[in-house]
């Protein structure tokens, strides 16, 4: 599991609503305080040695956050962006 922008920072930021201002400080801040927590996605991979118990707690977990009500606008922003990288891909198939 990782936390972050994975690569994608312009992407995700833009997803979660970051206003460049905003990304002015998170650097100020990120270089004062390497430990800050900023916004961002959760990726999770599977591997060989993963168990069948792993993957169950994981879909639990996910169940849970699906359940959470959504940040105003995320969900919108989200679909939004499936939306248009679909689209992108299929052009090119």
């Amino acid at each position: 599991m990782r936390y972050g922008c994975h690569c994608a920072h312009l992407t995700i930021k833009r997803l979660l609503g970051v206003p460049p201002w905003a990304e002015q400080i998170q650097r100020l801040l990120v270089s004062l305080l390497p430990g800050f927590n900023l916004p961002g996605v959760v990726r999770v991979s599977f591997g060989i040695q993963n168990t069948e118990a792993e993957v169950d707690a994981l879909i639990g977990v996910l169940g849970t956050i699906a359940r959470k009500p959504r940040t105003q606008g995320l969900g919108r922003r989200m679909d939004d962006f499936v939306g248009a990288a679909t689209r992108r891909v299929y052009a090119h198939l």
